[in-house]
């Protein structure tokens, strides 16, 4: 699973970045280094678990029955858990980043409705002056 996250993160830039970058005094992986974990790691865990599976079979007379620890309750087990892990995403994926989406929306379109910000002084100035002139209010007077 984690040579999954490696290639979904980009084994140059893991390699790069992760591994080179913070090493210190230390070897320096070089590009054979990407031909391993993109070929060989998954290929030797492939071939673990088939071999795991035939000798399984082979060596358990009842491997086909739902017993504590045979084949099928692992496969059950396994299942269901990529079945859950699935849905949540799926739950996830559908309905939170939804709600995300929309509210972020909702920000750009009340940001786009509310007035202009004064950018400039002199802007702040002329608007200032315009503001005094419409209001009764003489500051002057009150001294």
């Amino acid at each position: 699973m984690l040579v999954g996250l490696v290639a979904k993160f980009g084994v140059d830039k893991f390699r790069a970045v992760c591994v080179n970058e913070f090493g210190t005094d230390d070897w320096k992986l070089r590009k054979a280094w990407n031909f391993a974990i993109m070929l060989v790691t998954p290929a030797v865990g492939l071939a673990v678990l088939i071999w795991w599976i035939v000798d399984t079979i082979k060596e358990e007379p009842g491997w086909y029955e739902f017993d504590m620890d045979t084949l099928m309750m692992t496969f059950l087990q396994w299942g269901t858990a990529i079945i859950l892990l699935l849905g949540a995403n799926l739950i996830y994926a559908r309905y939170v980043q939804h709600k995300q989406r929309l509210a972020a929306e909702n920000v750009e379109m009340a940001s786009s409705q509310m007035p202009k910000k004064v950018t400039s002084h002199s802007e702040s100035n002329g608007l200032l002056e315009s503001q005094a002139e419409d209001s009764e209010f003489d500051v002057t007077s009150s001294l």
